[in-house]
C-alpha cells in the first residue's frame, strides 16, 4: 500500500510538471488554454492525492481490523467500504478534470498545427471518451467498457515519444489577436 501510495504522488507530481513545462510554449498560442491546462492537472493531481492518502487510511484500517474484535471488524468494514467509494469518486472528479483540459489542450494542438492533426486527433477522441467512460460511471450507467480508454491511452503513449524526437511544431505562429487572450 505504501508503494502504490508514493507511485501515486509521484505521478500527482508529474501530471502538474507535464502542465507547467508546456505551459510556455501553448501560452504562445492561447494563455487560457495553457492557465486552464495548468488548473485542470492541479485539479486532477489534488484528487488523486487524496485517494493516495485514503490508500494509506486503508492500511491502517486493515492492521486495526487484524487485531480488533467482531464488533470492532464490522465497523472498520463499514468505514472501509465507505473510504473505498470516496476513493472511486475522487478518482472519477481527477479524470473528468483531466478530459475537459486534455480536450482544450488538443484543440490548440490540433488548431496550430502543433504536433501531426492525426495525433491532436487521437488525443481529443481518447479525452472526449474519456469523459464519456467517467461520466457513465458517475452516474452507474452501464455503457462501454475498458475499451473506451484505448485511444486515450495510445495517446499518452505516442504524445511523449513524438515530443522526445520531434518536439512541437512552432512554425505555425498564431495570429495577432486570436491566441486567446
Amino acid at each position: 500500500m505504501a508503494l502504490a501510495s508514493l507511485l501515486e504522488f509521484i505521478n500527482c507530481a508529474a501530471v502538474v510538471g507535464i502542465a507547467i513545462v508546456i505551459y510556455p510554449i501553448i501560452k504562445r498560442y492561447s494563455e487560457r488554454v495553457a492557465i486552464g491546462y495548468i488548473a485542470g492537472r492541479v485539479i486532477e493531481a489534488a484528487m488523486l492525492t487524496s485517494g493516495a492518502v485514503m490508500l494509506m487510511t486503508f492500511g491502517a484500517m486493515g492492521e486495526k481490523l487484524a487485531a480488533s474484535s467482531v464488533m470492532h471488524s464490522e465497523q472498520l468494514y463499514i468505514m472501509g467500504s465507505a473510504l473505498k467509494t470516496e476513493r472511486y469518486f475522487s478518482f472519477l472528479m481527477g479524470m473528468i478534470a483531466l478530459a475537459i483540459f486534455g480536450c482544450l489542450l488538443n484543440i490548440t494542438l490540433f488548431k496550430y498545427r502543433l504536433v501531426p492533426r492525426v495525433l491532436a486527433g487521437l488525443g481529443l477522441l481518447g479525452y472526449v471518451m474519456l469523459l464519456l467512460k467517467v461520466l457513465f460511471d458517475f452516474f452507474d450507467v452501464s455503457m462501454g467498457g475498458a475499451w473506451m480508454y484505448i485511444p486515450g491511452g495510445l495517446f499518452e503513449l505516442l504524445l511523449p515519444f513524438w515530443l522526445i524526437f520531434r518536439g512541437f511544431d512552432l512554425s505555425l505562429e498564431p495570429q495577432v489577436g486570436t491566441s486567446g487572450k
